[in-house]
């Protein structure tokens, strides 16, 4: 539009209609030659810097007008016709190719546009006023439709600051560390103010509401009052993580299902911002919502998907939704008494689960500071546990045993002696495990009233059985742990239950193997280390808490040196150890007592009473071990009397190991008992000083403390003398 007014006005300073004549190739040519022509009156000029506006141009002209009296009579000389073409040929050039313009054609078209006789010289006032109206105007519409556009990017600053301050304190509340997004909440005072430990440990105090907040929609985060500089690498980190998490559309979130192969699912984005790793994306199946979680990026705005249930009727071309987040799980009082799977949908038909909170499954674990060193026993109740192999209050505990040794018994039992004596909370994690077991567990917490369906319950289920697809299976443990993780941070001590851990190591060989990922040593995926150690580490007692942590671990063929056990030992505060060898014996719970270890038999932690009673049992255990194959191929006839005095015993307590558990008494009729620490130590120590050496070796099989193996054995005495 600037242009046509220029035109027109060259127009009214030649009064003729041919100034627009068409401008060719001859006529270039011809200003090329006029403008070379006019050029050696240059020659004796300074060169002048390049010119980008029409004050700088007309300073040129100032500066170089003494020496232009060769062009005015050049282009005086020049009929009103060729003056208007030349300035048509100048305009065109200048636009094309400028640049490729020596210096004095440059400095002759300056004066043949600028100068005192140039077509600007003679045009009519009305003109140029339009030539202003038409500027201002085109730069009015600029603006309006600069700031339209930056405003579409940008959340509005005044209809957006609520929502976006409420959200973002909340999530930071909730968070006390996102290992998606890398922000912190360590320091939070309440809303519009927040410090991340990044800026923490540069010493840099932020203050709230500046440009970072105003970025944000004023968001709760802010600017310090430190250098740009320093700020700079903060602000890199927060803006995007936000952005990313609030800002994004439906349209954007929204994908269709590409490729569909048991339990991988590919699915489609339209555009470049695909969802992050491990988020969840949800799709409609049949009616049924179904949860994939994102595994590969493969490219071509494709992601690879691990579903959490059966495929079953998913077809091509169905919408999948980004959550924008990981599976989130509710956590909380509310899943007391409640069972659930792997995405936290309740499956015990008991209607929804009445939880005022939901916490992704992937975290990360808790700072080094936070954690909590001391160490403490764990009284289990278990004889055999709390004297040769006690458990570590905030510790990692490893069952291990084959198939039909116990382990499952084992772990109900546990969850009723600590729902008991502690009043603590426990969290049941099946996973791959049967689905028979999980039914079992759940009826027989209601008839001990460990789970009280119309009144206070002490433990929360989450089931991941073997019929589940090889991701529900991978997935499940790390939602019971989340739900334990919530009630360590209200101040409760929890114990979680795994079983079987063995499982999550053999899903996620399955989830890697549909990957395409090499498999490594015996078929387990490559990353069992990792996998592994991500959850393990999330397993700790902190300041306000402790989760301890109770994983019964199968060991394939009774090999410990496969690699799921062997990777699994390095993360354990104790190993129990069940037998079959023991279990043949009759005696249950079959824990091997040589075989069984724990970091807390230490008289610095027990005390010197119980590490002494201890060593001794295990000693006499040994010594008997030691002598069996004797004994098997001479006889006891053969043995001194000291030998024979230490088999005596030896055998007594490897029968008083054994005890009667309340969740198995519906199958042996004998009442469950619970055993003081001080009543085991002291037991053992009776047994192992003679004191029951007139006792048989009856008397101690299924007892609780020696008082009871006393009875029991005067009563067989009793029988013996009446027959």
């Amino acid at each position: 539009m600037y242009l046509r007014s220029l035109t027109r006005a060259a127009r009214a300073s030649t009064s003729t209609s041919t100034a627009c004549t068409r401008i060719t190739s001859p006529s270039i040519r011809c200003f090329q030659s006029s403008a070379r022509s006019l050029a050696p009156t240059f020659a004796a000029t300074q060169q002048l810097p390049p010119m980008t506006s029409q004050s700088q141009m007309r300073s040129a002209h100032a500066i170089s007008n003494p020496t232009l009296a060769g062009i005015e009579k050049r282009w005086e000389a020049m009929p009103p016709q060729e003056q208007a073409e030349l300035w048509m040929q100048l305009r065109d050039r200048m636009k094309v190719d400028w640049n490729e313009m020596t210096l004095q054609e440059k400095k002759a078209a300056w004066w043949i546009a600028f100068g005192p006789h140039g077509p600007r010289a003679e045009v009519p006032p009305g003109e140029w006023t339009k030539v202003w109206l038409y500027t201002a105007v085109g730069i009015g519409i600029s603006l309006a439709t600069f700031m339209l556009i930056h405003g579409m990017a940008r959340p509005p600053p005044r209809t957006m600051t609520k929502e976006w301050q409420e959200a973002t304190n909340e999530y930071l509340k909730s968070e006390k560390s996102n290992p998606m997004y890398g922000i912190s909440s360590e320091g939070y005072s309440g809303p519009g103010h927040v410090q991340s430990k990044s800026a923490k440990a540069q010493g840099i105090k932020l203050e709230p509401d500046d440009g970072i907040a105003r970025s944000l929609g004023r968001s709760a985060l802010a600017r310090p009052s430190i250098s740009r500089r320093a700020f700079e690498p903060l602000r890199r980190q927060a803006v995007p993580a936000l952005a990313q998490r609030w800002a994004s559309t439906d349209s954007a979130r929204d994908g269709k299902i590409h490729q569909v192969i048991g339990a991988v699912v590919d699915v489609k984005f339209d555009t470049e911002q695909l969802p992050a790793i491990l988020n969840a994306l949800e799709t409609d199946n049949n009616g049924q919502k179904l949860v994939l979680e994102v595994a590969q990026h493969l490219g071509e705005n494709v992601v690879r998907c691990i579903a959490m249930d059966g495929t079953e009727g998913l077809v091509r071309g169905h919408i999948a939704t980004d959550t924008g987040s990981p599976i989130k799980v509710p956590v909380g009082p509310g899943t007391l008494g409640r069972i659930m799977n792997v995405t936290g949908d309740p499956i015990d038909e008991r209607g929804p689960i009445k939880a005022d909170k939901f916490a992704p499954i992937h975290a990360d674990p808790p700072e080094f500071i936070e954690q909590a060193t001391t160490a403490e026993v764990l009284v289990t109740g278990i004889k055999v546990v709390d004297l040769l192999a006690p458990y570590a209050r905030g510790g990692k505990i490893g069952l291990f045993g084959g198939a039909g040794v116990g382990k499952t018994v084992f772990i109900q039992e546990l969850i009723n002696n600590i729902a008991k004596a502690h009043g603590g909370y426990s969290v049941f994690t099946g996973v791959g495990e049967r689905t028979r077991e999980g039914n079992d567990l759940y009826h027989e917490m209601q008839e001990t009233s460990v789970i009280q369906l119309d009144g206070e319950s002490k433990v929360a289920l989450v089931f991941g059985q073997m019929n589940e697809p090889p991701g529900a299976r991978a997935r499940v443990a790390l939602t019971g742990l989340t739900v334990a993780e919530e009630f360590r941070n209200q101040g409760q001590d929890v114990l979680l239950f795994i079983d079987n851990i063995f499982r999550f190591t053999q899903a996620g060989s399955e989830v890697s193997a549909l990957l395409g990922r090499i498999p490594s040593a015996v078929g387990y995926q490559p990353t069992l280390a990792v996998d592994m150690g991500a959850m393990q580490e999330r397993i700790t007692t902190t300041q306000k808490g402790s989760i301890t942590s109770v994983q019964a671990v199968y060991v394939p063929a009774d090999d410990l040196t496969d690699p799921a056990p062997a990777t699994t030992f390095a993360h354990l505060d104790a190993t129990t150890v069940l037998s079959r060898g023991i279990s043949e014996l009759g005696i249950y719970p079959a824990v091997d007592p040589l075989d069984s270890k724990s970091r807390m038999l230490d008289p610095r932690v027990v005390g010197q009473e119980h590490y002494d009673t201890a060593s001794r049992v295990q000693q006499m255990l040994q010594e008997y071990k030691s002598l069996q194959d004797i004994i098997a191929i001479l006889g006891m006839d053969e043995l001194s009397e000291a030998d024979k005095l230490t088999v005596e015993r030896a055998r007594k307590l490897q029968r008083f190991l054994s005890q009667p558990f309340t969740v198995a008494q519906v199958f042996t009729g004998i009442e469950g008992k619970l055993v003081d620490l001080k009543d085991t130590i002291s037991s053992f120590q009776k047994i192992i000083n003679g004191e029951g050496d007139d006792l048989p070796e009856g008397a101690f099989y299924m007892v609780g403390d020696f008082e009871s193996a006393r009875a029991k054995g005067e009563k067989i005495l009793a029988e013996l003398e009446k027959s």
